[in-house]
């Protein structure tokens, strides 16, 4: 298959994959600011992928959305704010409860401390609503709902597309 590139030759799922990674280590390094002297030496920084890996929506988040954050991890060195970066992926299934349930377990017990790129509405608004209540980052770049733009828009989420609006 042909890849599309934009004007500058990078892949936008690539360049999507690498501004998610800036824009999770900006906004951490402005809101964990007193925990980054301690964090030096310590636990991995994981970044969580919930993506379709198997339905109607693996071609667009699958595998190619996985390797272009692993791809943004090797550009910034591996490294976060002193902290190794890790990429955490699992396949939501196309189930709103399979994408909550991960979410959950994540930020309550694995760790992560930002969701990036979850595909499809249902899915999204699930993980959206559990991340609004850790208080995490979450990043959109898949879904299209409106719902995610306006009543489910919270101040830890980034809705970076379209939404149905505009269709």
């Amino acid at each position: 298959s042909k890849q599309v590139l934009t004007r500058s030759g990078v892949a936008p799922r690539s360049l999507m994959a690498a501004a998610a990674v800036v824009v999770a280590g900006t906004i951490t390094g402005a809101t964990l600011q007193p925990t980054v002297a301690r964090a030096q030496g310590q636990a991995p920084y994981r970044i969580g992928l919930i993506l379709d890996m198997s339905g109607p929506y693996a071609d667009i988040t699958g595998e190619g959305s996985a390797t272009a954050a692993r791809m943004a991890v090797e550009d910034v060195g591996g490294k976060l704010l002193g902290r190794p970066l890790e990429v955490l992926v699992v396949d939501h299934q196309n189930k709103a409860d399979v994408a909550a349930a991960t979410a959950r377990q994540w930020f309550d017990s694995d760790g992560v401390e930002a969701i990036l790129d979850v595909a499809a509405a249902a899915t999204a608004l699930a993980a959206n609503e559990i991340a609004r209540d850790r208080k995490k980052i979450i990043v959109f770049s898949g879904p299209g709902s409106t719902r995610l733009t306006n009543e489910a828009c919270g101040p830890y989420s980034v809705h970076y597309t379209y939404d149905n609006y505009a269709l």
